[in-house]
């Protein structure tokens, strides 16, 4: 009995060093989740994701070290909305992606 305890103060102790090691070496994330959609509803007219939107936060938490995952419903690259790629929409956010 004696051994079991200690053991099990040993794995705790562990287990408890591991986890405050962990959350000082862990690179915090962020989770974009973009559109599937490359149609307007029924119009054929085509969308997706307005790269402004998109691109000024990624660029924000990239530069501050946070890791982004990017994701879409459906798998895959997610569509880009035609229209945000128009040089007269595109700050300097838009440029740089």
């Amino acid at each position: 009995m004696k051994n079991t305890m200690k053991s099990l103060v040993v794995a705790v102790f562990a287990i408890a060093s591991f986890a405050t090691y962990a959350q000082k070496t862990q690179k915090t994330k962020v989770l974009f989740v973009l559109t599937s959609h490359d149609k307007l509803g029924d119009t054929g007219e085509a969308t997706g994701s307005w790269i402004e939107e998109f691109a000024t936060p990624y660029y924000f938490f990239l530069d501050k070290g946070i890791e982004v995952v990017i994701a879409t419903p459906n798998g895959g690259q997610a569509p880009i909305d035609p229209k945000s790629n128009d040089p007269s929409f595109q700050p300097p956010a838009t440029k740089r992606f």
